[in-house]
């Protein structure tokens, strides 16, 4: 019988993690951003989810990299009108993200 050896030489690969939005917005409603303990709070700021995900992206990849390093290290994005992307952006390194 052939013994198995894991040699752990696997690419490493960027995290993605997809956030989807629904559901009836306020434009007052508030919407918390927190990687560890680190938490970045906004207003939502439009009743259209489209526009929300949009502003979403808009304010996380305009983050001061000083003063939000582990945000920074993540890219957001829009998938679709409902979906926001959060990617690393080094191949390997994890993150959690709670919104």
């Amino acid at each position: 019988m052939a013994t198995l050896i894991w040699t752990g030489n696997a690419p490493a690969v960027a995290q993605v993690q997809d956030y989807v939005f629904a559901g009836t917005w306020e434009s007052s409603d508030v919407i918390t951003l927190t990687i560890g303990t680190v938490t970045v709070s906004t207003t939502a700021g439009s009743a259209t989810t489209a526009t929300v995900v949009s502003a979403l992206v808009t304010l996380w990849n305009n983050l001061s990299a000083t003063t939000y390093p582990m945000f920074a290290e993540v890219t957001a994005s829009v998938v679709t009108s409902t979906t926001l992307r959060l990617t690393h952006d080094t191949a390997g390194k994890p993150f959690t993200c709670t919104i």
